[in-house]
């Protein structure tokens, strides 16, 4: 298992749920990341494009033109699985997902959150 010390170092994060709101979640992601003084690559993902605070927003993790070390997910559960994949494919070490939380309560997969770890799972997320 890696160690929280490689997440806090990542040197790149893209946000899923990227927005140029600033009252919205991914805004105020990014918004925290460039208060807090990362100094690593930032990244949004938006299917519109767009930027905020100078962060570019790409249409897919696949169009982000460099090594990502560390993935925020603030999208719908719905749109989770997907996000994965690209992910994975992408070689990103480290995803959080905050749209979703196990359903038992007790860290188990099941039912329709299980499905969400397809195409994920034997890869290094």
């Amino acid at each position: 298992m890696r160690s929280v010390r490689e997440v806090m170092e990542s040197k790149s994060v893209v946000v899923f749920g990227a927005s140029r709101d600033p009252l919205k979640p991914g805004a105020m992601l990014i918004e925290a990341l460039e208060k807090a003084g990362f100094k690593g690559r930032i990244a949004g993902i938006n299917p519109h494009g767009g930027e905020f605070l100078g962060v570019k927003f790409y249409r897919t993790i696949d169009d982000v033109p460099f090594k990502v070390d560390l993935a925020a997910m603030i999208i719908p559960p719905r749109a989770v699985p997907e996000a994965l994949r690209g992910c994975a494919r992408k070689g990103v070490k480290w995803v959080v997902i905050s749209s979703l939380c196990f359903p038992d309560g007790k860290g188990r997969r099941s039912g329709r959150f299980a499905r969400l770890f397809d195409g994920a799972d034997g890869t290094h997320l």
